[in-house]
């Protein structure tokens, strides 16, 4: 249940829930669908704030000390809008949990340049 609700917040209320079967495979309720539908049909930058939220809400479960959560190149597949409303929602968790995003595009620290501490590491 709690995934759901993180997932809805991150797809800005479009999907409402997020299911595991008992073969682990995901499926989603949407706002237009009052089916479960198969995650075959999320795009794979949905499907991957569906597994983020699924992964977010599993630390919330299973550990008692909050962990550090650890993106690692997490959004690379999210259009601007969607990217922007993960962000935004990972950033709401900044109080619960630290943070660290890796990744080798520029989108998420020119998001996050005014919202939160940005590091910049280059390669030559």
């Amino acid at each position: 249940a709690q995934s759901g609700e993180l997932f809805s917040k991150i797809t800005d209320g479009k999907y409402k829930a997020l299911f595991t079967g008992d073969d682990m495979a995901l499926s989603f309720l949407s706002q237009d669908n009052p089916e479960p539908m198969d995650s075959g049909y999320l795009s794979t930058g949905t499907l991957d704030a569906a597994y983020i939220s699924l992964r977010i809400a599993l630390c919330k479960y299973l550990y008692k000390e909050t962990p550090v959560l650890v993106f690692d190149d997490a959004f690379s597949h999210m259009d601007d809008e969607r990217l922007g409303n993960t962000l935004e929602f990972i950033q709401s968790l900044g109080e619960e949990f630290q943070i660290v995003i890796l990744s080798c595009h520029k989108r998420e620290a020119e998001y996050l340049s005014t919202k939160a501490k940005v590091m910049n590491f280059e390669l030559q």
